[in-house]
């Protein structure tokens, strides 16, 4: 730091004289307006003058290795001496002073007399050699800040992903509780119920039309079938957690769940398109499970769509994922109801009580794959499977 020439030491010392300063203030004005500036105004300089510390001959190393203050005089003529250090000066006499702090080597000050060309006295050395230990301790603590605060930031990461970790063991952990007691009460119950559904199916195709007990046999048959798809989810909620993984063909799982749906949408009144990428990659997925999740999603979206409502399944690539997208045009989907449907068994007034959507986002993040829900652009819902491409290479692992 300091002046380059004569010219701006000049206006220094009239600006110096001018504010009529105290040391602090120059100091505090210093750190805020100049010191950048300093550091840009000898970036040449301080480019030039890296030595390794291999070099023991170098006159900054001697320095160092001495710990004491060097003065060099005809610098451009001294043996003792790199030419490259004296021409990067431009000076002919310069005092070096080591910069340590409890037997530490912090670095070097490298003072010249560029500007009045006065001879650099024993007192000149003295000062700066008392100048070099407070410098020498603020460069150390600011060393050890620095690193100390890198340290803290890594384990602030590091604590934070271990928070992660564990909260995923315990939610891992309920789930798979979850799955078993789910699993238990579905087998418990399956049995009886397809023996009282069996009996209504009978009864009610037995019966005649004009049976006064036709009505209720018909209440009992939509009941025992509704059960029949709680359990179905129920049990889908359970296998979740044991996925079969294997290379599927994505256009081809979609469409066959197309088939198998359009004839309900067709009775709900409800338009349906496909609209499939061609040539897209195999993915590794369990394929149960997948067409469990466009199934679930398009039930969902069809509970809350009208007369003349459309669905429209979609499949695309995007980067390294194949992308199963599922829109509706039914009402927006709330925030509140959006979240609350990632929970198992949510009941809302305005969509239902049921377990696919959060089924749905049990199978995929199990799978390592993303779920989205997205507000559809002129009104409706979109919901965006992403299943990541498993490369040839990593199929035996």
């Amino acid at each position: 730091m300091g002046p380059r020439n004569y010219e701006e030491a000049w206006q220094i010392w009239q600006d110096i004289d001018r504010t009529n300063d105290s040391l602090h203030g120059m100091a505090r004005n210093f750190q805020k307006t100049k010191l950048s500036s300093e550091k840009v105004k000898f970036q040449d300089i301080l480019e030039r003058l890296s030595v390794p510390l291999t070099d023991e001959t170098h006159i900054l190393n001697r320095a160092l290795r001495g710990k004491k203050p060097l003065l060099v005089e005809d610098a451009l003529h001294n043996p003792d001496v790199d030419p490259a250090l004296a021409a990067v000066l431009g000076v002919d006499c310069f005092l070096v002073t080591p910069l340590i702090s409890r037997k530490r080597r912090i670095g070097v000050i490298v003072a010249d007399n560029c500007v009045t060309h006065k001879p650099i006295t024993v007192q000149d050395m003295q000062s700066m050699e008392t100048f070099a230990f407070p410098v020498a301790f603020a460069l150390e603590r600011a060393s050890l800040h620095e690193r100390l605060r890198e340290e803290l930031t890594k384990l602030t990461a590091a604590n934070v992903k271990l928070k992660e970790q564990q909260e995923l063991i315990v939610k891992m952990e309920k789930m798979a509780l979850v799955g078993k007691i789910t699993s238990s009460i579905a087998h418990s119950i399956r049995n009886p119920l397809m023996i009282i559904g069996g009996f209504a199916r009978s009864l009610l195709k037995n019966s005649d039309e004009n049976d006064k007990r036709r009505a209720q046999i018909e209440t009992i048959v939509a009941e025992a079938k509704q059960l029949e798809n709680v359990l179905a989810e129920v049990l889908s909620y359970s296998d979740s957690l044991f996925p079969a993984m294997d290379m599927w063909d994505v256009n081809q799982l979609v469409s066959s769940v197309y088939v198998e749906m359009l004839e309900r949408l067709k009775q709900r009144g409800i338009s349906s398109y496909l609209d499939l990428a061609a040539d897209l990659p195999m993915v590794w997925i369990d394929y149960k499970q997948i067409s469990y999740c466009v199934r679930a999603l398009i039930i969902n979206s069809m509970e809350v769509l009208t007369d003349n409502g459309e669905i429209r399944l979609k499949t695309s690539q995007e980067r390294d994922s194949v992308v199963v997208e599922i829109s509706d045009t039914g009402p927006a989907m709330p925030k509140e109801i959006r979240e609350s449907l990632t929970t198992p068994f949510v009941d809302t007034q305005e969509l239902g009580t049921g377990t696919g959507l959060p089924v749905c986002r049990a199978i995929l993040e199990r799978h390592g794959n993303e779920f989205i829900i997205e507000d559809r652009p002129g009104g409706g819902t979109v919901y965006k499977m992403k299943l990541p491409i498993k490369k040839g290479e990593s199929l035996n692992e």
